[in-house]
């Protein structure tokens, strides 16, 4: 599953760093309908297939953070007051 992620975002990295580079040239570059179309149908396969791989991961660090931050949270305010009580 690493790597894969590792494969994503090279990919994004490869695609952002291309279009930096052929963003300065001049020149129509737009999309017709037909080509707009395959590269929608083309985001969404896409989209379908790493969702499930996002999602678990959004779920893998949301339950090993929210606990360490619901804690700390806690230990502040614990500790508050315990120094409200004791002034």
């Amino acid at each position: 599953m690493k790597r894969i992620i590792y494969i994503f975002f090279i990919l994004v990295l490869i695609f952002i760093s291309l279009s930096g580079i052929t963003s300065c040239g001049s020149g129509d570059n737009s999309l017709t309908d037909e080509e707009s179309k395959v590269v929608d149908s083309l985001y969404r396969l896409e989209e379908v297939k790493i969702q499930p791989v996002l999602d678990s991961l959004c779920d893998s660090v949301k339950n090993k953070t929210y606990p360490l931050m619901v804690d700390s949270i806690k230990k502040v305010r614990q500790e508050e007051v315990i120094k409200l009580l004791t002034e």
